[in-house]
Order: structure tokens, then C-alpha cells, then sequence
């Protein structure tokens, strides 16, 4: 089987002159790109959207050839991209080690997300060979008995904190990811406390969407609590600022709760357009295994196929991709609300519960225009995805360090050196300025 749109190579025919024009003429792309490889996986989550598991049917999955010709064109669509690969279990595709090694070649950030039940310190060492530049890990609570009966294996924990310790030990890059329901809630405090102490990048606190068997899952968390737990995270991010990143997933309105913390809090974050909270189809663009293109994982709704079009037909002309990125056609409360260009509610929870992807976010408890009713547009905000041209000269060295640093983040970082610089009447550049403006920030986020 061949992808249907991919019937001449790189570098020539109409196809590309095609892409290449899509590209140029947008004001915005993909800047993280999660594909599940696989449904096939050695656990069994009860929340899984994808309804992955041991017995999963793989018949109509992407061979390793469509994939290798997949990842030509998302080069061509998303220069530099975070691609994420996942499933399932990607350890359980025997091409994984030749895609992530394609990746890399093609430029991509790639990160591999696993449950860590094959990573062992044989298959890291060929991960890493293969040009992975990170690990995301689950981890859903410090109770052995409670992660492996919310994953449906037992040993699995076991197996994850094993991963973790060769993770440590081998000095790759890796984040922990919990999933938050009410079997874990009270011991957050502690599992963040855990990634910090285990040396994690980040750890991503992620809020249930009802989708695949998470339709049948409940997290049993309450809005109000919800609406707590944002603002516990916004602390614990102050309390381990410089050690570890913290982030709420499918959790926009931790952007409004930042705001209202501080409007230029660091951790705030926007993307093209001057949209920010939800990523759906702005930043972000989802992959399944047959190749079906979904502005998020979580929102099962396609704009096309990959065997029929190419991914800048799917991002760039898809109604599904349009509609999704229209934040003043919401519905609802999002609809009226003052920070649905902050933040815009996750569209797949809406969808999840209402069957439409602009309706309101039901787990929101704000009250749109306590604010006062005007439009918040988010005044100290990280900006990603976009340009990255600056104001002041930076020497060669510098530049080559900066091209380095993965591209969905490298605006950020060229913004925050500058401001450094002028905040010392610096006029140039140099790797020193660049290694004093990180220590300052006291980041080990990102490595320079």
C-alpha cells in the first residue's frame, strides 16, 4: 500500500510546488505533533482514548513504508516540530528505531512516549542511537497496587519506576504524566515532589476526557476541585521554579488562573494568531495509526486520511482545522467569556460531553466577564510556534546554539535572551550571554 497523494519523491513534482505554496502562504503551523504508532500495547489503561490493548486490531495501520513517506511530508509542512511518538506501546513496532532515526534526519525533536515496560537499558541505548532527544513516562500514583490496577497490568509499576531510575542513571530527558482522578488526587503534592527528586523535566498533570474508554472512566473530580487543583498547581509551579516545569493538560483555563495570578507570569503561554490555553489544531495536530489526522488526540473527529492527502492539505484546508481554530465561534459560556483567546476551553471535553467541538468546557466554574468584559489578550505571554527575528546582532556561535534548541521552543528562548540583553545595555549576543540569561532564569528546562 502507498500513500495516494505521494506519487513522485521529495524535491520534485506538483505535489510539493503545492505544499510548498500551502506553507508559504500560512500564518501559522504545527509545532507538536503526537502519532500513535500502535493500538497494540502490553497494558490495558481504563481511561485509554485510543482503546489500545494486547488484543488490538493493527490491520489497517500505517506500514513502515507509509510512514517514512508520511514523515517526508510533515518535514516539509512542520520544519523542526516536537514529534511525539506514542500508541499504544511504540516500543511494540519493530520499525521504531528506523522512524525516530528518519525523524531526527528530518530535523524533528523526538520524543518517545512509553509506558516503560520495554525500555529497557538495551532498547534506550538504541533509542538514543537512533536520535530520541527524550522519554515521556506514566505515572499515576506511588502506590504499586493503585498504578497498576488504573494501567491493567500488574508489575507495571515496577516496571515505569524502573525506567525512570535508567533514565536518571543515562542522563536522557524524560517527563513523568499522571492522569488525575480521585485515587490519586490527595497524593499529587507527593508525586510532584517525586518527579522533582527523580530529575524529570516536567511533569504533566492531564485531566480526563471522556473518549474511548475514558467515556466509561470517571476521575469522580468535581469542577470545584478542578478549579482548586489549577490553582495548587500554579503554586507548586513557584515552589520548584528552575526544577521542574509543571503543566496542567487539557486544562486551558490554567492560563486564566495564571493571568489572574500575575498577567505577566513567565508561564503563560500563546500561540499563532494570539491564541493560546487550548492547542487543538493551532499548535497542535494529532496522527492515528491508520493515518487519520485529528487537530487533537483526544477529539475523535479527522480532517482527512494521510493515504489520501498530505498533512498540508488536512492543517491548511480541512473544515474541521478551520472551524476548531475560529475562538470567536464558540458556543456557550466560551462563547461570551473574556479569556477564550487565553485560554478556550478544551474542545475535545466539549465534544466529549456535548458532541460538539465548539461548545462550552463543562468543567469550567468561571463566570465569563467577572473581569469586566473585555477581550483578555495575554500581555506578558510566552509566544510559541512563531518567528523568532530579533532587534539585536547575535554573533555566529550564538546562532548556531540557538538553531540547536528545538524549534517550537526557540522563539521563547531567543525572546528571553534579548530581553536579558537589553536589560544590561548588551548590544550582541555571544554563547555567554546566552549561558548568563539561563542561569538567571535558573532553567535546566532546556539544554543549551
Amino acid at each position: 500500500m502507498h500513500l495516494g497523494y505521494t506519487t513522485q519523491r521529495r524535491g520534485s513534482g506538483m505535489q510539493q510546488e503545492d505544499t510548498q505554496r500551502a506553507v508559504g502562504n500560512a500564518s501559522f503551523r504545527p509545532s507538536i505533533i503526537s502519532w500513535n504508532l500502535t493500538r497494540l500495547c502490553n497494558e490495558l489503561c481504563q481511561h485509554c482514548y485510543l482503546n489500545a490493548g494486547p488484543y488490538a486490531d493493527r490491520s489497517d495501520e500505517l506500514t513502515p513504508e507509509e510512514c517514512l513517506g508520511v514523515l517526508e511530508h510533515l518535514g516539509e509542512l512542520a520544519p523542526g516540530a516536537l514529534l511525539i511518538f506514542t500508541g499504544g506501546e511504540p516500543l511494540l513496532r519493530q520499525d521504531i528505531y528506523d522512524l525516530a532515526r528518519a525523524a531526527r534526519e528530518a530535523g524533528f525533536t523526538v520524543v518517545v512516549g512509553t509506558n516503560g515496560l520495554r525500555l529497557t537499558p538495551e532498547r534506550l541505548a538504541r533509542l538514543q542511537e537512533a536520535g530520541v532527544q527524550g522519554v515521556a513516562l506514566s505515572l499515576d500514583s506511588l502506590r504499586p497496587e493503585v498504578h497498576d490496577a488504573f494501567r491493567g497490568r500488574s508489575g507495571a509499576w515496577e516496571a515505569t519506576v524502573a525506567s525512570i531510575e535508567h533514565l536518571r542513571e543515562d542522563g536522557l530527558p524524560f517527563v513523568l504524566q499522571t492522569t488525575v482522578s480521585r485515587v490519586n488526587l490527595q497524593e499529587l503534592p507527593d508525586l510532584v515532589a517525586f518527579a522533582a527528586e527523580k530529575g524529570a523535566r516536567a511533569h504533566n498533570l492531564y485531566f480526563l476526557v471522556p473518549t474511548g474508554r475514558g467515556q466509561t472512566f470517571t476521575s469522580d473530580i468535581t469542577s470545584q476541585e478542578y478549579e482548586t487543583l489549577l490553582h495548587d498547581i500554579r503554586r507548586w509551579q513557584q515552589a520548584y521554579a528552575g526544577r521542574l516545569l509543571l503543566s496542567a493538560k487539557c486544562a486551558p483555563h490554567y492560563q486564566r488562573v495564571l493571568w489572574q495570578d500575575d498577567p505577566e507570569s513567565p508561564y503563560l503561554r500563546t500561540f499563532d494568531q494570539g491564541a493560546g490555553g487550548c492547542p487543538a489544531g493551532i499548535q497542535y495536530l494529532g496522527i492515528r495509526p491508520n493515518g487519520d489526522v485529528t487537530p487533537c488526540p483526544y477529539l475523535p473527529l479527522y480532517g482527512g486520511n494521510l493515504r489520501r492527502q498530505s498533512p498540508a492539505e488536512i492543517w491548511y484546508g480541512s473544515a474541521l482545522f478551520k472551524q476548531i481554530r475560529q475562538r470567536h465561534a464558540l458556543s456557550g459560556r466560551c462563547g461570551t467569556c473574556e479569556f477564550r483567546l487565553l485560554c478556550g476551553g478544551c474542545r475535545a471535553r466539549a465534544y466529549g460531553v456535548y458532541g460538539d467541538a465548539m461548545a462550552e468546557d463543562p468543567w469550567c466554574e468561571y463566570v465569563p466577564n467577572a473581569q469586566g468584559g473585555r477581550l483578555i489578550a495575554p500581555g506578558g505571554a510566552v509566544t510559541y510556534g512563531t518567528g523568532v527575528e530579533g532587534e539585536l546582532v547575535w554573533t555566529e556561535e550564538a546562532q548556531r546554539l540557538l538553531k540547536v534548541i528545538p524549534a517550537f521552543v526557540r522563539g521563547r528562548v531567543r525572546r528571553g535572551v534579548e530581553a536579558y540583553a537589553r536589560e544590561h545595555a548588551l548590544t550582541t549576543v555571544t554563547p555567554e550571554v546566552m549561558r548568563r540569561a539561563r542561569r538567571r532564569r535558573k532553567g535546566r528546562l532546556l539544554r543549551w
